[in-house]
């Protein structure tokens, strides 16, 4: 019986919960065109560890689930924590099919083959975690080519899934 009750305290204590995030223009003064959305999904599997991103996807959220896809392009992103914030950073490739099929999408009114870096820093610590489908505020930076930044506002809500 104490077998029993040791294993199952073990697998309940190697079992987390994976974590992500879906973040959003949160402005109406922006136009719709330069809006953006992306979603941020946490690996699922403890021996990885759950705070390891697994993809982030940027999507053009002027698109209508009716008329298709709206993922413009994916990009692995590690997490970078700090204690104030979770700091997701992804270059912009165009040698990757996902950025090179969908070089003349817009993000916040850029084209995506413009882009040298994006840039999401979400106001959450694992420090002071917040509740599945709470909310927060987040900073993009869009960084050109030429070095011009943009910068938006976005809101965050974020999502567990044991």
């Amino acid at each position: 019986m104490k077998a029993l009750i040791s294993i199952a305290a073990l697998l309940i204590s190697t079992t987390a919960l994976a974590d992500g995030w879906e973040c959003w223009t949160n402005s109406k003064d922006i136009a719709e065109y330069q809006r953006v959305r992306i979603k941020v999904y946490n690996n699922v599997m403890p021996e990885e560890g759950t705070r390891n991103v697994a993809v982030l996807v940027l999507s053009n959220p002027a698109y209508s689930e009716e008329e298709g896809n709206r993922t413009i392009a994916e990009f692995e992103a590690p997490l970078l924590e700090s204690e104030e914030s979770a700091n997701y950073s992804v270059n912009v490739d165009d040698r990757f099919s996902s950025v090179r099929d969908n070089a003349k999408e817009l993000i916040a009114g850029t084209e995506l083959d413009q882009l040298q870096s994006i840039e999401l820093d979400i106001n959450f610590s694992y420090g002071a975690p917040i509740a599945d489908g709470e909310r927060t505020g987040a900073d993009l930076t869009l960084t050109k080519e030429d070095g011009e930044q943009i910068f938006q506002k976005l809101l965050c809500q974020r999502h567990l899934k044991n």
